[in-house]
C-alpha cells in the first residue's frame, strides 16, 4: 500500500532542499518547494545522493531516473524492471544506485 507521501510524489518530483532557516525550525512557516512539472508517470520512491547534488526516483513505469537537483534536469533514465520501482537508494559514496521493484528484483 502506498503512503500519502508516495502518492503526492506521483504528481511531482522534489528537486531541491536546504536546511531550514533557524527561525523556521519548529514553526509553521510555509516554505516554497521546487517541482518538476509534467512528470508523465507516477513516482513511488525518491532518494538524494550523499552530497545532495543528485536525486534518484523510481517510477510506476519500471524506470529509475537520475536527476540534477540544482537544475531539475533529467540526467539519465535506467530501464530493466518489469514492474513498479518501489525503492531506490544511493551507495554511501554516491557512486551507485540500487533499486527494488514489485517484479521481485533488485538492480544496481
Amino acid at each position: 500500500m502506498l503512503s500519502a507521501i508516495s502518492l503526492a510524489l506521483t504528481f511531482f518530483v522534489l528537486i531541491g532542499f536546504a536546511p531550514l532557516p533557524a527561525a523556521a525550525q519548529g514553526s509553521n512557516e510555509k516554505l516554497p518547494i521546487e517541482a518538476v512539472p509534467n512528470i508523465p508517470n507516477g513516482v513511488y520512491s525518491l532518494a538524494f545522493s550523499p552530497d545532495g547534488v543528485r536525486a534518484v526516483s523510481g517510477g510506476d513505469d519500471g524506470t529509475v531516473k537520475l536527476w540534477d537537483v540544482t537544475t531539475g534536469r533529467l540526467l539519465r533514465t535506467l530501464w530493466g524492471h518489469a514492474n513498479h520501482v518501489l525503492a531506490v537508494a544511493f551507495s554511501s559514496d554516491g557512486g551507485r544506485v540500487l533499486s527494488g521493484s514489485k517484479d521481485k528484483t533488485l538492480r544496481y
